[in-house]
C-alpha cells in the first residue's frame, strides 16, 4: 500500500478545505517528543500526520523509521509544507519522509496505507463534530490507531478537554482506547487514542499523566 496521495506528483496534491495549522516551537519541543514517544514509532511504521506545521514531529518520527517505515505529512499551507520540506531534506532525499501541501479532506490514500494516524492541534478533531472519519478509518490499516495530541490553554481542563475529543471520536464511530495526560512544559498534553470500532475491544480510559506501558516520561529541559 501506498503512503503518498494518489495522483499526486512533486509532493502536491491540491489545497483547499480543513487541514492543520502550524506549530513554530523550537526544535525536539517537550510535547513533541512525548507524542513521540506515545506513539511507540517502530521500524518498520507507515505514519501519517495530519497538519505538520513546520515539521518537528515528522523529524522526530522519521529518526525512528529505521527499517522500511515512512512517515507522510500533510498540510493545507503551502508556506507550512514548505517549510517541513527544508526542515526534512535529508529524511526526504532518504525516502523516509513524504511531505505534501493538501488538506485532509482533499487527500486520497490508499485503503489500510497506514499504521498510525496523527494529528497535533488540529481544530477539525477538537471542535468536532469530526465529519471526516470515515475517510480517516479508511486509511488506517486492520488494528491501526489513531492518536489525537492538543495542549488546553487551561492546564486544569486537560481532563475535561480530552475526555470531550474522547465522546467526538466514539461519536464519529471509532472505539477509544485510551485517553491520556502528558506532563509536559508548558502545560500539560492530551492524547486520546483510538481505533476503527470494528476491530477494538472496549473501550478504557487511563488516569494519570501521561505513562502507559512501553512509554517514557518526557525529557525535561
Amino acid at each position: 500500500m501506498s503512503g503518498s496521495p494518489r495522483g499526486a506528483e512533486g509532493g502536491t496534491a491540491g489545497t483547499g478545505g480543513t487541514g492543520g495549522t502550524g506549530t513554530g516551537g523550537g526544535p525536539e519541543a517537550e510535547r513533541h517528543v512525548w507524542a513521540v514517544r506515545t506513539m511507540d514509532v517502530r521500524p518498520d511504521d507507515r505514519v501519517l500526520e495530519i497538519g505538520c506545521g513546520h515539521g518537528v514531529a515528522v523529524s522526530l518520527v522519521a529518526e525512528r523509521l529505521t527499517g522500511t517505515g515512512r512517515i507522510t505529512a500533510i498540510d493545507r499551507s503551502a508556506k507550512m509544507a514548505a517549510a517541513a520540506r527544508t526542515r526534512n531534506r535529508a529524511h526526504v532525499d532518504a525516502g523516509r519522509a513524504v511531505i505534501v501541501q493538501t488538506a485532509m479532506n482533499d487527500a486520497d490514500f490508499e485503503r489500510g496505507a497506514f499504521d498510525k494516524v496523527f494529528a497535533a492541534h488540529v481544530g477539525v478533531f477538537w471542535r468536532g463534530p469530526f465529519s471526516d472519519a470515515a475517510r480517516v478509518a479508511d486509511w488506517l490499516a486492520p488494528h491501526g490507531r489513531l492518536y489525537l495530541f492538543g495542549q488546553p490553554l487551561d492546564a486544569g481542563q486537560a481532563r475535561s478537554v480530552g475526555d470531550s475529543v474522547a465522546r467526538g471520536v466514539e461519536r464519529a464511530g471509532f472505539a477509544v482506547r485510551e485517553v491520556l495526560i502528558g506532563d509536559t512544559a508548558p502545560r500539560p498534553t492530551v492524547c486520546v487514542i483510538a481505533q476503527a470500532a470494528t476491530v477494538t475491544p472496549p473501550a478504557t480510559a487511563t488516569e494519570g499523566r501521561g505513562r502507559r506501558p512501553g512509554v517514557s516520561p518526557p525529557r525535561t529541559a
